[in-house]
């Protein structure tokens, strides 16, 4: 729960400038076989097919891998921030699941530990937990891919060229 804490407390633009301090500065500063680009959402040599029509982008297969190594690093910053607050939020929802009386009533049964974890707590659970998942993607996607995008320099919702 301390990663939760803290991934709640850290502002996203500030962990992908640190992101690509790291795994973009700094490892191609040492000659890293695998280090990622410093921006942008694809190669330089993509960029006239980008700008003219992106869907050709898709059909070439190694534009498409320029296109997910670009992404790569964006991902990840949103997904360390975002993942912490999904973590808290169901911590919370399998501790007041596992005070009902019905996963008591399991455990006196002598039901195996998790037979009842399975069952009567995670299966009740999920629901709650993956609607909350899925409510908050496009908040992810439109509120805090915006910032992301202007520190990775990503042309789409947030950067205008």
């Amino acid at each position: 729960m301390y990663y939760a804490a803290l991934a709640n407390g850290i502002p996203q633009w500030w962990l992908g400038i640190v992101m690509l301090l790291v795994f973009s500065f700094y490892l191609a500063q040492i000659h890293s076989p695998i280090y990622f680009p410093t921006g942008g959402i694809i190669s330089p040599k993509y960029y006239e097919l980008w700008l003219t029509d992106p869907a050709k982008v898709f059909t070439i297969p190694q534009a498409v891998l320029d296109l997910l190594w670009h992404f790569t690093l964006p991902l990840i910053t949103v997904l360390i921030i975002n993942i912490g607050g999904w973590a808290y939020f169901a911590r919370t929802v399998v501790l007041n699941i596992s005070q009902e009386d019905f996963v008591t009533f399991a455990k006196i049964k002598g039901l195996p530990e998790s037979h009842v974890v399975n069952r009567y707590i995670l299966r009740p659970a999920a629901p709650s937990i993956l609607t909350s998942i899925f409510i908050t993607i496009p908040f992810i996607i439109f509120g805090g891919f915006l910032v992301t995008e202007m520190v990775f320099h990503w042309w789409g919702v947030g950067l205008r060229i």
